[in-house]
């Protein structure tokens, strides 16, 4: 709270605050500069003892014993000292014996960036402060000067190790601020209560980090590019010049050095192997990944890296030079592009300082299959990288991999380092880094949410791209649509995200942000409106669904898998239509298979995971790739050859399906649901018998269904639904479900339809079978009531303002006129 009371007390104080900040900044001024944190240290606390001690509070005890303690206060940032000064002030101006955590956490709110944090998670600063502050009471402090509590000491040298431990140069506010966070429960519950998760805190703290990361690596790069050759020369001049391999290459470091590449971000373990493996003797590394997963990144982050100085020995003082294949082949006969190569690689073995980079490796390989073999450049390559003596990498996809490079020489000579699709949480961290490029070229700001739904959204429904790149992507393309709809400095939510990543894959954006409890929620009700006189398989479907959110599988298998049994005409499929209308959010979302189309062995395979070599002409599995968000529906399964059915293992099982090149298609988002009329005789006795639903479940896994499909097959399954046959009232409500989806359609067009009770029971009469459920229900509806209608708008005796009345006398036409 604020001081109050009279002009003089209040000067008194302020005066009394004035002196003691410059004592102790002085304190501090005299203090010996500020000091990187040792990354290689034991450490030992010491006790505070009091606030002139501020920068004597802890010492860390070095390798040998005779080492002077490092004084862990100079690695403190100036904005970090300057928060415990604020929190000195506060604890005093309020009387407090001890400077407390929620102390610290008011005084954090003051600093900028600490904001910056607060208001990207939609948290305003003020609330923050507000509520500290009802747990820094005053107290009796006797005109002492208040001294840091035990759990303040543990926070700020946790804040330190867990600088040291992110490789951080210093304890910066992000630091604090996160240990706090974790030191007060009540903190973690009430950010938890707006929608703030330890996870989210975690990356928006690290989205601080890495932003001081990269500032701090653009300082070191200038400081260490001021002292580096320009000429391609080592510092010890003994490197020989490269003319003709500088006119068909691009210097990596060069361009590092003008602070051309972008920082390395979330790869440091790709970056670590790649080390190792250079140290471990190996000369050659071929990175191999998807299109979009960062192979360029790790070889620009090298070359970064390697400006910086920031290398083992083995890279040390020496270029990163990448090879232009186009260039160096350009209008070359079969003696001309290997004459031309080999002077390449002469001049790098000669110059002693060159690491040569070959992007897309698959091209040179690619170059000596076409024509018969007339460019033999990849045999050159591999016989010169035997000789020894040249350090090389290359990057390839994983399909070129696998169609090119797999079973050449290129294999032997070059040591495989596989580069997999970014997690979320790392492709966050690419964004963080990422974001502030974008928020300065469009002039807008992302929100926390913003990012994590650009890395989690595109992750889950955009299969067509990888991580980061789709990522990037989106956030452009947020970034350009806020700034057009909303102008500049306006901030980017979630919700724009959800729109963007919308459109690109057709999902309707109420599906993307809904939670999904709410979906589960909401899609009972629904199936019970939609869905008549199957209240157990209604049941058993969310109970099903539920299960399978609720349970650990972590996202490894498909949402659901559903066995959906009994008659024609009950209500399977359109209880499998109201699942993807709720939980997808549209019909449209659904991925319909006629098994009885794959009776044949020999072909159905093929026409569901395409044809050996061709990438994309398998049914089901581009399908997946168009929808990964989508209900699939097999209708009929019983009719499906066995060979086919041994695809859907893996599906149902790991949430991935592999096509005929090996291309794996991920499942994860997918709802299964097959319908079968297996074992429905049987179904319908025990029904009508009083048998329990668990029990008829139990008998069909046991026996009836084992002449259709093997049981590991069957288990596969969440849950086996099993459908009544209907009955005459059943189908009577089924009836005016029907009319009302004509009578929505006529009030389009300002007709009203009106049906009695009576005839409604009459087209139900003539509806009703029990063998075939609603469908004759349809049939009668279609020749008695729409046909009727049609006749009576192409007439034109039906207009807009009009209603049309069916009785069990007839039809009746109430114009607007009468």
């Amino acid at each position: 709270g604020y001081w109050t009371g009279s002009l003089e007390v209040v000067t008194f104080f302020w005066f009394g605050m004035l002196a003691w900040l410059y004592a102790l900044s002085r304190l501090i001024r005299r203090h010996k500069e500020l000091e990187p944190i040792p990354q290689e240290h034991n450490w030992v606390a010491q006790e505070y003892s009091g606030p002139e001690q501020i920068v004597n509070v802890w010492s860390v005890e070095g390798k040998q014993a005779r080492k002077q303690g490092h004084d862990i206060a100079s690695s403190f940032a100036t904005p970090s000292l300057r928060t415990i000064e604020r929190s000195y002030a506060l604890a005093q101006q309020i009387g407090a014996v001890e400077v407390d955590v929620h102390q610290l956490i008011i005084a954090l709110t003051a600093e900028d960036e600490i904001q910056g944090i607060l208001v990207r998670l939609g948290i305003h600063p003020n609330d923050v402060k507000q509520f500290a502050a009802q747990f820094a009471q005053p107290n009796s402090a006797q005109g002492r000067l208040p001294k840091m509590s035990h759990e303040s000491v543990k926070l700020l040298f946790s804040a330190y190790l867990e600088a040291r431990m992110h490789h951080m140069d210093f304890v910066g506010l992000g630091d604090v601020l996160i240990v706090a966070y974790r030191e007060s429960v009540q903190f973690q519950e009430w950010l938890y209560d707006k929608g703030v998760n330890a996870r989210q805190m975690e990356n928006v703290v690290a989205w601080v980090r890495i932003s001081q990361r990269l500032r701090e690596q653009r300082r070191r790069r200038q400081r260490a590019a001021s002292h580096r050759n320009t000429k391609g020369m080592d510092k010890a001049m003994t490197a020989v010049a490269s003319p003709f391999l500088n006119s068909v290459s691009t210097d990596l470091t060069m361009r590092a050095m003008y602070g051309h590449l972008a920082q390395l971000v979330g790869r440091d373990t790709e970056l670590e192997s790649l080390f190792r493996v250079i140290q471990g003797g190996k000369q050659s590394v071929l990175l191999v990944g998807e299109s979009g997963v960062g192979k360029e990144a790790i070889i620009e982050g090298l070359a970064n890296q390697m400006v910086q100085e920031d290398v083992p020995p083995v890279f040390a003082d020496k270029r990163l030079v990448q090879l232009s294949v186009a260039s160096l082949l350009a209008g070359a006969t079969a003696a001309q592009a290997q004459e031309r190569l080999l002077r390449v690689l002469r001049e790098v073995r000669r110059a002693r300082n060159i690491i040569l980079y070959i992007p897309n490796i698959e091209d040179m390989i690619g170059i000596s299959e076409g024509g018969g073999g007339s460019l033999d450049v990849a045999e050159v390559l591999t016989r010169e990288l035997e000789n020894g003596g040249l350090f090389m990498l290359a990057t390839t996809t994983t399909e070129n991999y696998r169609k090119f490079v797999t079973n050449t020489a290129v294999t032997n000579v070059f040591t495989t380092l596989d580069v997999e699709e970014m997690s979320v949480d790392q492709a966050i961290q690419v964004l963080e880094a990422k974001a502030g490029y974008i928020e300065h070229e469009h002039g807008v700001w992302f929100s926390y949410s913003a990012i994590e739904a650009a890395a989690a959204l595109t992750d889950k429904l955009m299969h067509d791209d990888t991580l980061p790149r789709k990522g990037i992507q989106v956030l452009k393309e947020v970034a350009q649509a806020v700034k057009v709809q909303r102008g500049k400095n306006q901030l980017a939510t979630n919700q724009d995200v959800a729109k963007i990543v919308s459109e690109r894959s057709k999902v309707p954006v109420a599906s993307v942000t809904e939670d999904e409890s709410s979906k589960l929620l909401r899609l009972e009700s629904v199936m019970h409106d939609r869905v008549i006189g199957q209240e157990e398989a209604v049941n058993a479907v969310s109970n099903a669904l539920r299960r399978a959110r609720a349970s650990l599988s972590g996202g490894e298998r498909t949402i659901a898998n559903l066995l959906f049994l009994g008659p024609t005409g009950v209500g399977k499929t359109e209880l499998a239509k109201t699942v993807a209308d709720v939980y997808f959010g549209s019909q449209e979302q659904m991925i319909r298979l006629d098994m009885s189309e794959y009776q044949d062995g020999a072909t159905a395979v093929a026409r569901l995971i395409g044809q050996p070599g061709k990438q994309g002409s398998g049914v089901l599995t581009q399908a997946i790739k168009e929808k990964p968000f989508a209900l699939l529906l097999l209708d009929e399964l019983e009719k499906a050859d066995p060979n086919v059915l041994n695809l859907f293992l893996q599906l149902m099982d790991d949430g991935r399906i592999t096509d005929s090149i090996g291309q794996t298609i991920d499942a994860t988002n997918i709802i299964m649901i097959a319908t079968s009329n297996a074992g429905t005789q049987y179904v319908q006795q025990q029904l009508d018998a009083g048998t329990s639903y668990e029990s008829i479940q139990e008998a069909l896994l046991r026996g009836e269904l084992s002449e259709y499909y093997r049981p590991e097959f069957l288990n596969r399954f969440d849950s086996i639904v099993l459908f009544r046959a209907l009955t005459q009232p059943q189908i009577q409500q089924i009836a005016g479900l029907m009319i009302a989806k004509i009578a929505k359609t006529l009030d389009e067009q300002g007709i009203v339809l009106q049906i009695d009770d009576t005839a409604l029971a009459q087209l139900a009469q003539q509806g009703f079978d029990p063998q075939f459920g609603a469908r004759p229900m349809r049939r009668v509806i279609q020749n008695m009531v729409e046909n009727t209608i049609a006749e009576l708008l192409l007439a034109k005796k039906v207009g807009r303002g009009d209603t049309i009345h069916f009785s069990d006398q007839g039809v009746q036409i109430v114009s607007r006129k009468t």
